[in-house]
Protein backbone atom coordinates (compact mmCIF):
# COMPACT_ATOMS: atom_id res chain seq x y z
CA UNK A 1 0.00 0.00 0.00
CA UNK A 2 1.26 3.47 -0.84
CA UNK A 3 -0.08 6.62 0.75
CA UNK A 4 0.96 10.25 0.83
CA UNK A 5 0.11 10.25 4.53
CA UNK A 6 3.06 10.46 6.86
CA UNK A 7 3.73 7.77 9.48
CA UNK A 8 2.13 10.01 12.10
CA UNK A 9 -1.20 9.90 10.23
CA UNK A 10 -1.66 6.13 9.93
CA UNK A 11 -3.70 5.59 13.11
CA UNK A 12 -6.31 2.95 12.43
CA UNK A 13 -5.38 2.31 8.78
CA UNK A 14 -3.84 -1.19 9.29
CA UNK A 15 -6.83 -2.22 11.41
CA UNK A 16 -9.28 -0.89 8.83
CA UNK A 17 -7.52 -2.78 6.04
CA UNK A 18 -7.64 -6.00 8.06
CA UNK A 19 -11.28 -5.57 9.12
CA UNK A 20 -12.30 -5.00 5.50
CA UNK A 21 -10.54 -8.07 4.12
CA UNK A 22 -7.61 -6.41 2.38
CA UNK A 23 -4.47 -8.54 2.02
CA UNK A 24 -1.71 -7.94 4.55
CA UNK A 25 1.18 -5.87 3.33
CA UNK A 26 3.49 -3.01 4.16
CA UNK A 27 2.24 0.57 4.04
CA UNK A 28 4.68 2.92 2.31
CA UNK A 29 4.12 6.42 3.62
CA UNK A 30 4.75 9.91 2.37
CA UNK A 31 6.58 12.91 3.67
CA UNK A 32 5.34 15.24 6.41
CA UNK A 33 4.18 18.58 4.90
CA UNK A 34 5.42 17.65 1.42
CA UNK A 35 4.92 19.98 -1.52
CA UNK A 36 3.03 18.71 -4.55
CA UNK A 37 6.25 17.88 -6.39
CA UNK A 38 7.82 16.13 -3.37
CA UNK A 39 4.67 14.08 -2.78
CA UNK A 40 4.42 13.17 -6.46
CA UNK A 41 8.04 12.02 -6.66
CA UNK A 42 7.81 10.17 -3.34
CA UNK A 43 4.67 8.29 -4.32
CA UNK A 44 6.05 7.46 -7.78
CA UNK A 45 9.26 6.12 -6.18
CA UNK A 46 7.33 3.87 -3.77
CA UNK A 47 5.03 2.46 -6.46
CA UNK A 48 7.80 1.96 -9.03
CA UNK A 49 9.93 0.14 -6.44
CA UNK A 50 7.05 -2.27 -5.74
CA UNK A 51 6.55 -2.85 -9.46
CA UNK A 52 10.28 -3.36 -10.05
CA UNK A 53 10.43 -5.91 -7.22
CA UNK A 54 7.45 -7.82 -8.65
CA UNK A 55 7.93 -7.76 -12.45
CA UNK A 56 5.58 -10.68 -13.14
CA UNK A 57 2.78 -9.31 -10.94
CA UNK A 58 -0.04 -7.19 -12.34
CA UNK A 59 -1.54 -4.37 -10.28
CA UNK A 60 -4.61 -2.20 -9.90
CA UNK A 61 -4.03 1.42 -8.87
CA UNK A 62 -6.67 3.02 -6.63
CA UNK A 63 -6.43 6.58 -5.39
CA UNK A 64 -8.36 9.82 -5.31
CA UNK A 65 -8.56 13.17 -7.09
CA UNK A 66 -7.54 15.20 -4.06
CA UNK A 67 -3.82 15.60 -4.68
CA UNK A 68 -1.22 13.75 -6.79
CA UNK A 69 -2.73 10.34 -7.55
CA UNK A 70 -3.99 11.06 -11.10
CA UNK A 71 -0.61 12.47 -12.12
CA UNK A 72 1.38 9.67 -10.48
CA UNK A 73 -0.91 7.08 -12.06
CA UNK A 74 -0.30 8.55 -15.53
CA UNK A 75 3.46 8.35 -14.92
CA UNK A 76 3.23 4.77 -13.65
CA UNK A 77 1.02 3.65 -16.54
CA UNK A 78 3.47 5.26 -18.99
CA UNK A 79 6.46 3.49 -17.44
CA UNK A 80 4.85 0.18 -16.36
CA UNK A 81 1.92 -0.34 -18.73
CA UNK A 82 2.35 -4.12 -18.88
CA UNK A 83 1.91 -4.40 -15.11
CA UNK A 84 -1.10 -2.12 -14.66
CA UNK A 85 -4.51 -3.65 -15.34
CA UNK A 86 -6.60 -0.76 -14.07
CA UNK A 87 -6.36 2.70 -12.56
CA UNK A 88 -9.21 4.14 -10.53
CA UNK A 89 -9.51 7.48 -8.76
CA UNK A 90 -12.23 8.40 -6.31
CA UNK A 91 -13.82 11.73 -7.18
CA UNK A 92 -13.12 13.85 -4.11
CA UNK A 93 -13.02 17.01 -6.21
CA UNK A 94 -13.34 17.77 -9.90
CA UNK A 95 -10.22 17.44 -12.04
CA UNK A 96 -9.54 18.34 -15.65
CA UNK A 97 -10.18 15.92 -18.49
CA UNK A 98 -6.42 15.82 -19.09
CA UNK A 99 -5.72 14.62 -15.55
CA UNK A 100 -8.52 12.04 -15.66
CA UNK A 101 -7.80 10.68 -19.16
CA UNK A 102 -7.36 6.90 -19.11
CA UNK A 103 -8.45 6.61 -15.47
CA UNK A 104 -11.85 5.60 -14.17
CA UNK A 105 -13.02 8.46 -11.99
CA UNK A 106 -15.61 6.98 -9.64
CA UNK A 107 -18.03 8.27 -7.04
CA UNK A 108 -18.66 4.96 -5.24
CA UNK A 109 -16.96 1.62 -5.05
CA UNK A 110 -19.85 -0.17 -6.77
CA UNK A 111 -18.73 1.54 -10.00
CA UNK A 112 -15.19 0.21 -9.49
CA UNK A 113 -16.48 -3.31 -8.84
CA UNK A 114 -18.50 -3.32 -12.06
CA UNK A 115 -15.61 -1.86 -14.05
CA UNK A 116 -13.25 -4.51 -12.66
CA UNK A 117 -15.75 -7.18 -13.60
CA UNK A 118 -16.04 -5.85 -17.15
CA UNK A 119 -12.23 -5.81 -17.38
CA UNK A 120 -12.03 -9.44 -16.27
CA UNK A 121 -10.25 -8.62 -13.02
CA UNK A 122 -12.96 -10.55 -11.21
CA UNK A 123 -16.32 -12.12 -11.94
CA UNK A 124 -19.74 -10.55 -12.27
CA UNK A 125 -20.76 -12.47 -9.15
CA UNK A 126 -17.99 -10.80 -7.14
CA UNK A 127 -18.99 -7.40 -8.54
CA UNK A 128 -22.62 -7.98 -7.58
CA UNK A 129 -21.63 -9.02 -4.05
CA UNK A 130 -19.69 -5.74 -3.73
CA UNK A 131 -22.65 -3.79 -5.11
CA UNK A 132 -24.91 -5.53 -2.56
CA UNK A 133 -22.48 -4.64 0.24
CA UNK A 134 -22.45 -1.00 -0.91
CA UNK A 135 -26.24 -0.95 -0.89
CA UNK A 136 -26.29 -2.52 2.59
CA UNK A 137 -23.99 0.29 3.76
CA UNK A 138 -26.43 2.89 2.47
CA UNK A 139 -25.48 3.51 -1.15
CA UNK A 140 -28.71 4.28 -2.96
CA UNK A 141 -28.64 2.29 -6.18
CA UNK A 142 -31.79 1.04 -7.82
CA UNK A 143 -31.93 -2.26 -9.68
CA UNK A 144 -32.21 -0.24 -12.92
CA UNK A 145 -29.05 1.72 -12.04
CA UNK A 146 -27.21 -1.52 -11.32
CA UNK A 147 -28.34 -2.98 -14.66
CA UNK A 148 -27.18 0.22 -16.39
CA UNK A 149 -23.76 -0.08 -14.71
CA UNK A 150 -23.49 -3.70 -15.78
CA UNK A 151 -24.39 -2.85 -19.36
CA UNK A 152 -23.65 -5.83 -21.57
CA UNK A 153 -22.86 -8.19 -18.68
Amino acid sequence: YVTARSNTRLDGIPEWLSENGFPRGPIHTGLEDATYWEARANKYDHISRILDENPQQRFVLIGDTNHVDPDVFHDIIRDYSSQIIGAFVHKVRNISDTRSEGLLVFENYAEVAVSMSKSGIFSTEVALSIVDAARAEGLELSDAEIEALLGDE
